[in-house]
């Protein structure tokens, strides 16, 4: 008489494809080309049209590439995690700087230093409002 519940080795193992899909996969392997191979060809071929060379790689990348998932991180053993800070940069900084861009350029007058002068003010105005 039969007894209810798990018996051991019973049923089919962890990783073996059923009957059916195995059918299936070896009826796919025996036609030639498999849909991803035909992706692939169609993505790599320079007589194909530029869209549907891209259409095929957007198709096929999902089974090439792995989708990056977003993480937390976190410090060593559960500590909070380090944060870099990026230092201060003061005007006199900004200045030296100009300085050594302009250098090379040996601006010929006056009303050249100070043209360029105005100008690097100008965009660190528009830095500080935020327009770029």
């Amino acid at each position: 008489m039969a007894r209810g519940g798990k018996r051991q080795n019973a049923g089919r193992k962890r990783g073996i494809r059923n009957r059916r899909t195995r059918e299936l996969l070896e009826h796919v392997e025996a036609g030639g080309v498999l849909p991803l191979d035909y992706l692939l060809q169609t993505m790599r071929n320079p007589k194909m049209p530029r869209a549907m060379r891209f259409e095929a790689a957007k198709i096929a990348a999902p089974y090439c590439h792995p989708r990056l998932q977003a993480i937390e991180h976190s410090g060593k053993a559960g500590a909070p995690p380090i944060l870099i800070q990026q230092p201060e940069i003061t005007d006199d900084d900004r200045a030296k700087a100009l300085a050594v861009f302009l250098a090379p350029h040996k601006l010929k007058s006056q009303t050249e230093a100070d043209r360029a002068e105005a100008l690097a003010a100008a965009h660190l105005d528009a830095q500080r409002e935020g327009g770029g």
